[in-house]
């Protein structure tokens, strides 16, 4: 039976940085900022006779705002429903009936989130970013 925890206490941070070592959106981050990402977020995670099989992370203010990020699922156990529970899970918290809106990114999984409530946007035009020009990608490499 799958259990459901919050807080980032509750993560196992060596299984998760180890996942997101090879997926193609955090492969290249170092281990201490992907464990400083978990603590200063709200964090979701699926255990499993004590091992932690799936886990996702969610910035937000709690009132207004919320960016799904880091959602994955153990890679021997994709395919069996467990991403669902955890995205069920995420909008089953009270917080989550406050907030205005949950944004994500995703190269490939729309369809995935759609059955969610999730919407392609597509007013994108209106939304702008601001990147630091002095941001180095190589500090982030792992040592």
């Amino acid at each position: 039976m799958l259990q459901v925890r919050t807080g980032s206490e509750n993560i196992d941070k060596d299984l998760a940085v180890k996942w997101l070592k090879e997926t193609y959106w955090a492969n290249d981050r170092k281990t201490s900022d992907i464990i400083k990402s978990m603590e200063e977020a709200f964090c979701l995670s699926l255990y499993e006779n004590g091992r932690m099989v799936g886990f996702l992370r969610l910035i937000t203010d709690y009132v207004f705002y919320g960016y799904l990020c880091d959602v994955i699922i153990d890679p021997e156990r994709r395919g069996e429903g467990i991403g669902k529970l955890l995205i069920s899970s995420l909008l089953e918290q009270t917080f989550i009936h406050d907030l205005f809106r949950i944004k994500l990114k995703t190269e490939d999984a729309q369809g995935f989130y759609e059955p969610f409530g999730f919407k392609r946007i597509t007013d994108e035009h209106k939304y702008m970013e601001w990147k630091n020009p002095n941001f180095n990608k190589e500090m982030m490499m792992s040592i």
